[in-house]
């Protein structure tokens, strides 16, 4: 698989796994240390391929899908990164979850 495509697929899956965790109602303030978020970045669900993220790549991959990263100082928390979500990829991230969600829960028809 080349970089393009695992990176997309990345991208597809840290979508998902950000609207699972805010669909459950989860809040994200501005600045979260990422390290917060990286146990739902590493939940598995149903269906999706079976990607771990570590800080780094978590980081870039929601710099890719347009959250702000800013490096932490070494003195203010273990989190190297903290990340900003705009509205408008929550919006996106939840969505891609309920269209998931709602996907899976369907009988297959032949």
């Amino acid at each position: 698989m080349s970089d393009p495509e695992r990176e997309k697929i990345e991208e597809q899956v840290a979508l998902l796994r950000l609207g699972h965790y805010l669909a459950e109602g989860k809040r994200l303030r501005p600045q979260e240390p990422i390290l917060l978020l990286l146990h739902a970045f590493n939940r598995i669900v149903e269906d999706e391929p079976s990607i771990g993220f570590d800080e780094h790549r978590a980081a870039s991959t929601l710099e890719r899908l347009g959250a702000r990263i800013d490096r932490a100082a070494p003195f203010e928390c273990k989190s190297k990164y903290r990340v900003t979500v705009p509205e408008q990829l929550r919006r996106r991230a939840i969505e891609a979850a309920t269209i998931k969600k709602s996907e899976i829960g369907e009988p297959q028809t032949e």
